[in-house]
């Protein structure tokens, strides 16, 4: 198998992965693994988990400051003329926060 060199333009995969376990007996050692240590039909039982191969496109960079913001202030949602915070500001924040968090949840799952 070799490393792709850069990921597909559509970010798809049908690369899959086998990953295959028994319990060894005490005292086993690597020299005691063979292929037919994992071989169903010797009456062994062997649990198996397929891995999906899943490309994530890298993180966006941070957002950049507002002008204007005081160094050591933590940035706020602008706020009209009625006090209403400005859902245009806020959408944004909220959008790349979703997309923040379901990337980190999408790594940690899969």
């Amino acid at each position: 198998m070799q490393a792709q060199k850069e990921a597909p333009p559509d970010m798809q995969c049908k690369d899959k992965f086998l990953l295959q376990s028994i319990v060894a007996s005490a005292g086993a050692t690597a020299k005691d693994v063979t292929g037919e240590t994992f071989s169903k039909e010797s009456g062994h039982h062997v649990e198996e988990c397929k891995l999906r191969v899943v490309y994530v496109a890298p993180p966006r960079p941070p957002s950049p400051v507002h002008k204007g913001l005081e160094e050591g202030s933590s940035p706020r949602a602008s706020i009209s003329e009625n006090g209403i915070p400005n859902s245009a500001d806020l959408s944004i924040t909220l959008q790349e926060a979703s997309l923040s968090d379901t990337g980190e949840l999408r790594l940690k799952i899969l």
